[in-house]
């Protein structure tokens, strides 16, 4: 991943922030019930993982292959617009990556949350990209 790439995901990630304030200053009350059961960020994954498994009664991945298209629209990057969802694997916590989405031989989209202003640890990102790499995507 070379730094303009680095570059458009965080600003995709600060995109999605602006997105999420201006939601969820539109909540009635401002309530969030996930935060109300306070669910740690392994319950988010946990939570993400099964609606990007949602299948359809024809067998598509409509959740992740949605994700997917407003991400290849976003970023306006066409790696995410051709990839083809047909089996993904979708794992919570393995190699300590909260969510981890892949096909073999396709891609591999890693999810890191962080919630109640949790900070970065160092170098996080950059050990789950070489992680990932290991498992030969």
């Amino acid at each position: 991943m070379n730094n303009e790439e680095l570059k458009s995901i965080l600003e995709l990630v600060d995109y999605y922030r602006g997105i999420k304030r201006q939601m969820d200053a539109k909540q009635p009350y401002h309530l969030n019930v996930i935060d109300e059961l306070y669910i740690n960020e392994n319950g988010h994954s946990r939570i993400l993982a099964k609606l990007l498994q949602y299948k359809t009664e024809n067998e598509c991945y409509d959740i992740l292959e949605s994700l997917l298209g407003f991400i290849a629209e976003y970023m306006k990057n066409e790696n995410f617009s051709g990839i083809k969802v047909n089996q993904p694997e979708i794992t919570q916590e393995k190699e300590r990556i909260d969510l981890w989405v892949r096909e073999r031989g396709q891609y591999a989209i890693i999810f890191e949350n962080k919630i109640y202003n949790a900070a970065d640890q160092d170098a996080q990102l950059c050990r789950y990209i070489d992680k990932t790499k290991e498992y030969g995507f």
